[in-house]
């Protein structure tokens, strides 16, 4: 197998890799490796289209975090952002029948609770299990901090 063959092998694959991810890290060895092709077709040494294809990445990742990242409105999804926030029920929480939806950062939650809680009560996180957020009143919260 030759060089070219590798190196469009590899921009197949992390075109794949960046369909399934879609966080705009993998999009970059892609364009690198296809960049890379190119110098492959005209025979350029193996170490040197390995230092294009490492050289072109590491700038499409700094372009990317240094000045693409501010200038795109990407909401995050990891958990840790959502532990704390404050969010309104839109749906009863009843912790017996399991019941509940809360509405945090525009996005629609299921939700569960130790106690029950009704529809247009503020709640916070405190914490998630699989996609299902565990929330608590606020002002439970509150008397708890004043009691200290």
């Amino acid at each position: 197998m030759n060089a070219v063959n590798i190196w469009c092998i590899l921009t197949i694959a992390f075109i794949l890799i960046e369909i399934a991810t879609i966080n705009l890290v993998s999009i970059w060895f892609a364009i690198a490796s296809a960049i890379t092709v190119v110098f492959a077709m005209f025979d350029v040494n193996i170490t040197v289209q390995i230092v294009i294809f490492l050289f072109t990445s590491l700038i499409g990742v700094i372009i990317y975090y240094f000045v693409l990242k501010d200038k795109m409105n990407i909401i995050s999804t990891n958990k840790d952002t959502l532990i704390g926030q404050k969010a309104i029920v839109t749906e009863e929480i009843n912790p017996l029948e399991n019941t509940g939806r809360v509405n945090v950062l525009g996005q629609d939650w299921k939700a569960t609770g130790s106690t029950p809680i009704q529809i247009n009560e503020k709640v916070i996180i405190e914490n998630i299990r699989g996609v299902t957020l565990h929330v608590k009143k606020m002002e439970v919260l509150g008397e708890m901090e004043e009691k200290k």
